[in-house]
């Protein structure tokens, strides 16, 4: 169960929790709603931008985490090129080398906000 009181600026919390797990509760003003990502490839490194955008379109002001997968041509997911990282104020550039004998084609980034759970994709080619 939760309870909340208001007393002015500040909201007292209190929170039974039944068992091994809990909850996280997120208080903010403009909570994520949608995510724009973009990535390319320049000279040999890849390099992806994930925003994390509220409700009127503008970045979060608070860091957001992110689950992100990138998928190769052949559909395998490359974890050293994601995993769960966590944006400044909503926004996440990540810059990557590649090798010079990964696999050609179109490949697939897959950004989740964890909060939310807004989900989105981008493409990059390695030729």
């Amino acid at each position: 169960s939760l309870e909340i009181k208001r007393s002015g600026n500040v909201l007292q919390i209190q929170m039974t929790i039944k068992g091994a797990w809990g909850r996280v509760i997120l208080l903010c003003p403009n909570p994520p709603a949608n995510i724009k990502a973009s990535a390319k490839v320049n000279e040999g490194k890849l390099t992806y931008n994930v925003h994390v955008l509220d409700n009127h379109a503008k970045p979060v002001g608070m860091p957001a985490l992110c689950h992100i997968t990138v998928t190769d041509p052949q559909g395998n997911d490359h974890f050293e090129y994601g995993g769960r990282l966590v944006t400044d104020e909503g926004k996440l550039t990540r810059s990557l080398p590649l090798p010079i004998n990964e696999l050609k084609g179109t490949w697939t980034i897959t950004v989740t906000e964890a909060t939310s759970q807004s989900k989105t994709q981008t493409t990059f080619k390695i030729q």
